[in-house]
């Protein structure tokens, strides 16, 4: 009839049982609040520590780091950008080596 109504909706049902007790037992309800207090203990701490940053010990390091690939390099190593050569041209050059290098560092005789 045109009055009548149907519901044709699903009746709702409530399947899983409503939990009293924690999952496992109180046993594993205890170890989680153990871990969930050292969680928060430790963000706690982290959270006071102000942050350390040793710059210019990193730099000291780079500099030793750079001397180092210098005395063992037979060519100047690329450390830092240089202006760019014409084409056609290498951009490595030898370094001196031995009686040369004294030569060099004693200056003109």
């Amino acid at each position: 009839s045109i009055g009548a109504r149907r519901d044709y909706g699903a009746q709702r049902t409530h399947s899983l049982p409503l939990l009293r007790d924690p999952p496992g037992g109180p046993l594993r309800q205890r170890e989680a609040d153990r871990i969930n207090q050292e969680n928060a203990l430790m963000l706690k701490r982290l959270q006071g520590m102000q942050a350390e940053y040793r710059t210019r010990d990193w730099e000291e390091q780079y500099r030793r780091s750079q001397d180092y690939v210098r005395l063992r390099c037979e060519y100047p190593p690329p450390l830092l950008p240089k202006a760019r050569t014409p084409p056609g041209r290498s951009s490595l050059t030898r370094l001196p080596l031995g009686k040369e290098l004294n030569a060099l560092a004693m200056g003109p005789s």
